[in-house]
């Protein structure tokens, strides 16, 4: 016999179970945004860079495309610190962090690779176009007035990045890696504040 109260109650408990179910759903999706994100300055941290680059690898070679990283270094970072004291200078890094960040596309993954180190992932990107956008990056964060906390006034913080790029300078997540460190250093001993990257010539580095 059909029975409207225990029908009710099915989908009631129907209901409730699904709604758990998108609660649970949503919560652990929370929790794995939060464990991809640098709590100091709230990009990506190096764990999800490293899940993303043989994922994006792997995009880019099936359709051909190059992909280009940069890792950047925030230059006489260690003296800012002794200047002005840790706390400060998380105030700088999260600065130029936030500036980085409104500076890139969607696809783009902006990450905290170490102290004073970022790693930035450019998708369907030349070694020419990279060089560019580091570049215009490079500028702006010259360009950045940095309000100091506690009264201290105001700072500024310049960066130098080196460039590699798929499948020139790589074919793996550690090639590349590698190639784009090693282009870092080279920027620092021409005077940091500059760019290095490959592309139609062999090196190429543009000073601020």
């Amino acid at each position: 016999n059909f029975d409207w109260g225990s029908e009710i109650s099915r989908l009631l408990l129907l209901a409730i179970a699904a709604a758990l179910s998108s609660v649970i759903v949503l919560r652990a999706r929370d929790l794995r945004r939060l464990s991809a994100i640098d709590r100091m300055t709230g990009v990506f941290n190096r764990g999800h860079f490293d899940e993303r680059l043989p994922v994006e690898l792997s995009r880019a070679g099936r359709v051909g495309r190059p992909l280009s990283i940069a890792m950047l270094d925030v230059d006489h970072f260690k003296e800012f610190n002794d200047r002005y004291g840790h706390a400060t200078g998380d105030v700088g890094l999260r600065a130029i962090a936030e500036r980085v960040r409104l500076m890139t596309r969607r696809s783009d993954v902006l990450a905290r690779y170490g102290d004073e180190e970022f790693v930035l992932l450019l998708p369907d990107t030349s070694a020419e176009l990279a060089l560019e956008k580091l570049e215009e990056i490079r500028a702006e964060v010259q360009a950045l007035v940095i309000e100091l906390p506690r009264g201290l006034g105001q700072a500024t913080l310049t960066l130098r990045a080196g460039i590699a790029t798929c499948p020139d300078d790589g074919s793996n997540a550690a090639e590349l890696v590698d190639e784009a460190d090693a282009r870092l250093f080279r920027a620092k001993d021409l005077g940091r504040n500059r760019i290095v990257g490959g592309g139609a010539s062999a090196t190429l580095h543009r000073a601020g």
